[in-house]
């Protein structure tokens, strides 16, 4: 991971600029200088080297395997839910099958046509007592199919109630990252404050400025080294 994925927001640059008036710039003499000895400093190359950086990565790693444990588990959860609704549906499918082949099977054997007569009063009864059991099947698989219904809604409840869980616990992981960072960042910066100024008063140099703004500059004067021995 670079140090720009790190702080795509820090201005980096103006840590070291000219202007007195930024919190962490190195400010410029207003005495008379008859030389203006100007050093660098390879602000990446510390920050990648940085212990806190470093630790920092480190930080983020373990808290995003604890967090995506939970996420898991969460997702394992609204994948059994998803398979219990698919089950569901299917069994619902299948018993509305099941009620439309006894429909037209009760509607066959309950008519009579006109050309045929009834050979007996036994015929009638048999009709009649099959006629009363499909009509009692109707109603349980009617009973079921509405008692899977309702459980079919409760499941989605479920896996809405889920999908709020699981967009939280993302949405918590992200802002702790976040505040993390921050935290990290506004200490980094402020020992790098001091210390820059520090080699910079010891090197005798009356402006240091972010080696990524130089095109040319003589090694004597990058104090780059210098800094990280102080850090480390």
């Amino acid at each position: 991971m670079t140090t720009k994925n790190f702080f795509p927001y820090l201005l980096i640059i103006s840590l070291l600029f000219l202007t007195s008036q930024t919190l962490f710039s190195i400010e410029i003499p207003t005495k008379d200088v008859t030389v203006i000895r100007i050093g660098i400093v390879d602000i990446n190359k510390i920050l990648n080297e940085h212990p806190s950086i470093q630790k920092l990565q480190q930080d983020i790693i373990a808290l995003k395997q604890n967090r995506m444990a939970e996420i898991a588990s969460v997702e394992k959860e609204m994948e059994d839910l998803l398979k219990q609704k698919l089950l569901i549906n299917t069994e619902i499918e299948q018993l509305n099958t099941q009620l439309a082949q006894i429909a037209v099977s009760s509607s066959s054997a309950t008519t009579i046509p006109t050309s045929e007569v009834v050979s007996s009063a036994t015929d009638v009864v048999q009709s009649l007592s099959t006629f009363a059991f499909q009509t009692e099947q109707i109603e349980q698989i009617k009973k079921s199919i509405e008692s899977k219904q309702k459980n079919l809604q409760q499941i989605e409840q479920e896996i809405d109630s889920k999908k709020q869980i699981l967009k939280q616990k993302q949405t918590d992981l992200e802002t702790e990252i976040e505040k993390i960072k921050q935290k990290t960042e506004a200490e980094i910066y402020a020992e790098l404050y001091k210390i820059i100024k520090q080699v910079a008063q010891q090197e005798e140099l009356n402006v240091v400025i972010d080696k990524s703004g130089i095109l040319y500059g003589e090694t004597e004067i990058d104090i780059t080294e210098k800094v990280l021995k102080k850090i480390k």
